[in-house]
C-alpha cells in the first residue's frame, strides 16, 4: 500500500490532539514496526471509537480544504496505533464522569416518566437526544469552540468574559445571532424532561425527579463549561511553543503520584503500611532553530520525604533553570505551565519564581490548566519512568528508598533525555516566606512585567489586570 506521507502526518496530528486522546500517568504500549523493532510508548486513552474519529476527521478536512486518505486507510492506521479503550472516566476527568452520570440519570427518569404516561415513542426520542448530546459534548463541541463565533456557546471571548470586571472582558466584533443545533437540542430536551417531571402523579416521585433533573442539568452544564475552558487554557501552551527559540524554553511541572517502595521478593508484612516516595517531574521543551523540531529534556527530583508546598516547588524551579542554563548557555527566559495544585497556584510560588530565578534567566509567564484538564507531558514521562523501574525490579533489585529509586532510573544506561537528582529536604525547605494573594484561585494566567504582574482569569480574554510589585 502506497500513501502520501503528508496525509499520514496530517492524520496522525489529528488523532494525537488533546480532544482525541488523553495521557495516562501509568502503563506502556508496545509498538512493533515492520522491521521487527519494538518501540515502547506511554499509554494513552482514546476518547472516541475509530468510526467516530474518521467521521470527525473527514469533517475537519472538509472545513480546511484538505484531501484526506481513504476511510479504510485511516482505520488501518488507528488499528496499529497504540491506545487504550476508555472504560472508566473517574481517574481522568471528574467533570466528564459526573456529566456522563447525569445523562444516565436523566435516561432513567425518562423511563419512569414513560411508564406512567404510557408514551414509549416520546421516551425513545428523548433518550436518543440525550445520547446524541453526550456524544457531542465528548467530541465535536471542543472542535466547534473558537475565539470568535456567532454562536454564543461556541465563542470563547463571549463565554469567558467577566461581566463585572472590564480587565477580564473581551470585545466581540460580531453578533451572536446564530444557534447551534446540538446545543439547542440539549437545552430543549432538558426543558422537556423538567416539564414532564412536574406532571408525575406521585408527589414523592415528582419532588425526587425534579431534584435529580436540577442536579443533572447543573453537572451537564459544568461539563460543557469545563470543555470550553480547557480549549482556551490549552491555547496558552500552543502559543508558547510557537515562539520558543534557542533562548527560551517551556517548563511543564507536576508532582508525580508517590512511588510505593517495592522489593523483588516481598513478604506479606512488607506489603502493608508502605510510605510513598515523593518525586517531582519537570519537562523542558526547547528548540535549536526557528523551524526545528522540539527537543525535550526531563528533570526528576527525588525526596525521601518532602512537603509538597510552594517552598519545594520554587526551589525545584530554580534548580531546573540552573541545570538547563548549564546545558543551554543562550537561555534567557522560561515559560511555566502546571496544574491547579495548591503548591503551584499560590502567591508564594508565583512571586517567588520570579524573585528567586537567575538574574540572566527570567520567568516570563505562569499558565495554569483548567482543573481536571487531563493528563500532560509530565504524566506521560512518569509512565515511561515507572516502566523502566519495573524492569530494574524484575532483574532482582529492591527499590525501598529515594536513593535506590535514583539508581533504578539510571540503570541500564538510564532513560534518554532524563536527568535524575536526589534532593534532601533540609536543604530545600529553609526560610519559608508566605505571600498572601487574595483571589489568586480565580486567576489562571500570569505575565511578569518590570512594574508588576499582569493577570487574567482566562487566557487572552481582556487586557488583564496589573498587580504592582
Amino acid at each position: 500500500m502506497k500513501v502520501d506521507f503528508a496525509k499520514v502526518d496530517h492524520f496522525l496530528d489529528f488523532i494525537t490532539s488533546s480532544h482525541i486522546v488523553q495521557d495516562m500517568p501509568f502503563g506502556e504500549k508496545m509498538l512493533k514496526l515492520s522491521t521487527g523493532e519494538v518501540i515502547k510508548t506511554p499509554n494513552v486513552v482514546r476518547m472516541l471509537i475509530p468510526e467516530r474519529i474518521t467521521q470527525q476527521y473527514f469533517q475537519f478536512c472538509t472545513e480546511t480544504n484538505f484531501t484526506p486518505m481513504s476511510k479504510r486507510t485511516q482505520l488501518r492506521v488507528l488499528d496499529v496505533c497504540s491506545a487504550s479503550v476508555r472504560t472508566s472516566l473517574q481517574g481522568l476527568d471528574n467533570f466528564s464522569a459526573q456529566g456522563s452520570k447525569a445523562i444516565e440519570d436523566l435516561s432513567e427518569i425518562v423511563d419512569k416518566i414513560a411508564d406512567q404516561a404510557k408514551s414509549q415513542a416520546r421516551a425513545k426520542e428523548m433518550k436518543q437526544t440525550l445520547r446524541s448530546a453526550k456524544q457531542y459534548l465528548r467530541s465535536d463541541y471542543k472542535v466547534h469552540v473558537t475565539m470568535e463565533s456567532e454562536v454564543a456557546d461556541h465563542c470563547l471571548t463571549f463565554s469567558l468574559s467577566d461581566p463585572k470586571n472590564s480587565c477580564f472582558q473581551g470585545k466581540c466584533n460580531h453578533n451572536h445571532d446564530e444557534v447551534c443545533y446540538e446545543c439547542n437540542q440539549l437545552t430543549g430536551v432538558l426543558s422537556t424532561i423538567k416539564e414532564a417531571c412536574a406532571e408525575l402523579q406521585s408527589e414523592e416521585e415528582r419532588d425526587d425527579s425534579i431534584c435529580l433533573v436540577a442536579q443533572a442539568e447543573k453537572d451537564i452544564l459544568a461539563w460543557k463549561a469545563h470543555q470550553l475552558r480547557t480549549v482556551n487554557q490549552d491555547q496558552a501552551k500552543h502559543d508558547v511553543l510557537d515562539v520558543i527559540f534557542r533562548s527560551s524554553a517551556l517548563l511543564v511541572m507536576d508532582w508525580a503520584m508517590k512511588f510505593l517502595p517495592r522489593k523483588f521478593r516481598e513478604s506479606q508484612c512488607d506489603w502493608f503500611a508502605k510510605r510513598g516516595i515523593p518525586w517531582h517531574i519537570t519537562v523542558a521543551f526547547t528548540r535549536s532553530e526557528a523551524n526545528a523540531p522540539l527537543g525535550k529534556l526531563t528533570f526528576v527530583h527525588l525526596f525521601q520525604s518532602c512537603p509538597q508546598d510552594s517552598v519545594a516547588v520554587t526551589a525545584i524551579l530554580q534548580d531546573v533553570i540552573e541545570m538547563l542554563k548549564e546545558r543551554r548557555p543562550q537561555l534567557q527566559k522560561v515559560y511555566c505551565k502546571q496544574d491547579n495544585a495548591g503548591c503551584y497556584h499560590c502567591g508564594s510560588t508565583v512571586v517567588g519564581s520570579r524573585l528567586n530565578s537567575l538574574s540572566d534567566v527570567k520567568v516570563e509567564r505562569f499558565d495554569f490548566l483548567d482543573p481536571q484538564g487531563g493528563k500532560g507531558e509530565a504524566d506521560r514521562q512518569a509512565a515511561t519512568i515507572k516502566g523502566h523501574i519495573n524492569v530494574y525490579l524484575n532483574e532482582g533489585h529492591d527499590v525501598n528508598n529515594a536513593a535506590q529509586m535514583k539508581e533504578a532510573i539510571e540503570s541500564n544506561g538510564g532513560i534518554p533525555g532524563v536527568i535524575v537528582k536526589y534532593v534532601k529536604p533540609p536543604e530545600l525547605s529553609a526560610g519559608k516566606n508566605v505571600v498572601k494573594w487574595d483571589g489568586i484561585s480565580t486567576l489562571n494566567n500570569f505575565q511578569f512585567c518590570p512594574n508588576g504582574i499582569t493577570t487574567w482569569k482566562a487566557y487572552n480574554i481582556g487586557p488583564g489586570k496589573l498587580v504592582p510589585w
